[in-house]
């Protein structure tokens, strides 16, 4: 049973119980001993139902998970995106995201997570000029939240598994369009990268190999600034390739990509003077890689942002890689495995860019319209109707199928085939005696109920009492 007590110069009642375990808990009561005994009854009566099994034991860590203060789940869940492999940047922009939300919509603890006030945020972020993809990454960093909440047994529902994010709205309204370098272009930026200072801690032929892996794999920034010596298979030249991570990957797997001969050889040459451990990062590419391009492409005089507006940044690398794929002729299939996407409507409609001088190729290959080749094509090709027309002059005829509406094959005419079919109702039409006959039958039958039968039709209908039936 509960102790109660007070403590000299306190105004406080004060209970003291033992739990299940057989520990000591001494908790603050209220100002009079008897709301104290009240409270400690209860609490006792609490710990008796939970001894027998009545309280789930279950619901009660809910209850007490919900009332923790958020700050200890986002920390707890930031452990769990570093151990589950993330890189340093993603981690970083999820929990930056989360901590925002929960600042702004007042988020305190587990339990007062509201997907109202959620949506009245992304909505004031809409309205603030915020771009669709910027306000899809703040939904997704909080879903993802809240969904690892639930799974963890740390609340009972995921409040905001409704919330869908803004597809449709970040396809259409694109803040950043990039574009595809052309070959005249890409040998410009290789040639003068080549030959420009040391930027960033990199010197010019290092940015070189470095861009031309992005445009001849396709590889992002993050995955080329994780490569090691050992992830690239050079023993074969011919058979040469290179393998991303799973850790570093976009989709979280293990790829391996092949290289040309040229870019093998390329990148066998510069291993060789780097002269690292197989271990080592092979590239020093730091984090602002769209300003070191930038740097190079005014070297190398290539606009950074064409007359529509889109602009060449690292990315647009990759962009360049899979334009390329499409204008030397690849399957969509293939280039849709070598860029590692999940849909093929990426590939094609997001880092394909079709440009006038493509279509101008593509309308180039048509045939001419000129009326002497096509007849000359026509002629050489034997699809002319020349012969058709001596065989039905001579009086020729072919023998063929008639189709359903009349129509005629092998160069029989139409009067042939009515004359046929005029002499086949001449042979199965009965002589008129035997016609009379028929029609009495059918007229007696018609009131005689026993001959009703299922091979006969009784009817006053003249057309179908004709002859010719």
């Amino acid at each position: 049973m509960a102790s109660i007590f007070r403590r000299k110069g306190r105004d406080l009642w004060y209970y003291s119980y033992f739990d299940e375990t057989g520990k000591r808990h001494t908790c603050a009561g209220g100002f009079t001993k008897e709301q104290t005994r009240r409270m400690a009854e209860k609490v006792e009566a609490e710990l008796l139902y939970r001894k027998r099994g009545l309280i789930d034991q279950r619901q009660e860590r809910y209850i007490e998970s919900e009332r923790l203060p958020l700050a200890e789940h986002v920390e707890a869940f930031e452990h769990h995106l570093y151990g589950r492999g993330g890189g340093e940047k993603h981690v970083k922009r999820t929990i930056a995201c989360i901590n925002e939300i929960n600042a702004a919509c007042g988020f305190a603890t587990a339990g007062g997570i509201d997907a109202g006030r959620l949506s009245e945020f992304l909505a004031k972020e809409r309205k603030a000029g915020r771009s669709p993809r910027t306000v899809n990454e703040k939904l997704i960093a909080v879903r993802s939240f809240t969904r690892w909440l639930f799974e963890s047994d740390r609340t009972r529902t995921d409040v905001l598994k409704g919330l869908k994010r803004d597809t449709k709205g970040e396809r259409s309204d694109q803040r950043r369009k990039r574009r595809a370098l052309s070959d005249k272009e890409i040998a410009a930026l290789l040639r003068a990268t080549e030959q420009g200072p040391d930027v960033e801690g990199m010197c010019g032929p290092e940015r070189a190999v470095v861009y031309a892996l992005a445009l001849g794999t396709g590889l992002r920034a993050g995955e080329i600034r994780s490569l090691t010596v050992r992830d690239f298979d050079l023993a074969d030249l011919d058979k040469a390739s290179v393998t991303i991570q799973a850790a570093y990957s976009k989709n979280r797997r293990t790829d391996t990509l092949p290289l040309r001969r040229d870019l093998a050889e390329r990148l066998a040459g510069f291993i060789k003077q780097a002269m690292k451990h197989p271990g080592a990062r092979l590239f020093n590419l730091p984090d602002r890689t769209a300003e070191l391009l930038a740097g190079d492409l005014v070297r190398a005089k290539v606009h950074q942002e064409d007359g529509a507006g889109r602009v060449c940044d690292f990315h647009a690398l990759r962009h360049s890689f899979i334009t390329r794929l499409a204008r030397s002729g690849v399957s969509p299939a293939v280039a849709k495995r070598l860029a590692r996407h999940s849909t093929i409507t990426l590939t094609v409609d997001r880092y394909t860019h079709v440009g006038l001088a493509d279509e101008r190729a593509a309308v180039d290959q048509l045939p001419a319209l000129d009326l002497e080749a096509i007849a000359e094509t026509v002629r050489a090709t034997g699809t002319d109707d020349t012969c058709a027309k001596n065989g039905m002059q001579s009086g020729q005829r072919a023998s063929g199928s008639i189709g359903p509406d009349g129509s005629t094959s092998d160069h029989q005419s139409k009067g042939e085939v009515l004359e046929e079919r005029e002499s086949e109702e001449r042979d199965i039409t009965p002589p008129k005696g035997q016609c009379d006959a028929f029609c009495e039958n059918v007229s007696s039958s018609d009131t005689d109920e026993k001959a009703n039968g299922p091979g006969w039709t009784r009817t006053n209908d003249q057309p179908i009492m004709s002859r010719l039936l």
